[in-house]
């Protein structure tokens, strides 16, 4: 991951620029079928934000975003044949988000996040918005 704030300071109002990054790798899976070897392509994340912290007291943030997902080709072998068979699954995903939260007191976050897909191979459309609420101990 990367952190950077582009203006402002630590402590108090900023924006900043984030970038994450995630590589996924797996192992075949023999078990999948009597006779079929299941098998996934290596596939990895990337994440953007340009997170504003908008009242540093509270940890009031928002943050848009954009998701990137690649790889992950799957693929169903049946063993002792040459015949390989492409499932059309894929972890390609393009993605907008939108996410705001802040602290409702020292150790409970409210997060509202929102994720628009513009993109997907082998999958379905994902638009929606989540609520989440974290206790801190």
């Amino acid at each position: 991951g990367f952190h950077q704030i582009l203006a402002g300071t630590p402590t108090g109002k900023n924006v900043a620029l984030e970038a994450w990054g995630e590589g996924y790798f797996y192992s075949n899976n023999r078990s999948f079928g009597p006779h079929e070897t299941y098998r996934e392509q290596p596939g990895g994340e990337i994440r953007i934000y340009l997170p504003i912290t908008i009242d540093p007291a509270i940890g009031g943030t928002i943050a848009p975003g954009f998701f990137q997902s690649f790889g992950g080709k799957q693929t169903v072998a049946v063993q002792g044949t040459p015949i390989v068979v492409d499932t059309g699954n894929r972890t390609n995903e393009s993605q907008l988000r939108l996410t705001g939260s802040m602290f409702v007191n020292p150790t409970t976050q409210v997060m509202v996040v929102g994720e628009y897909d513009v993109g997907v191979h082998g999958g379905f459309l994902n638009r929606s918005i989540e609520l989440r609420l974290a206790k801190f101990f």
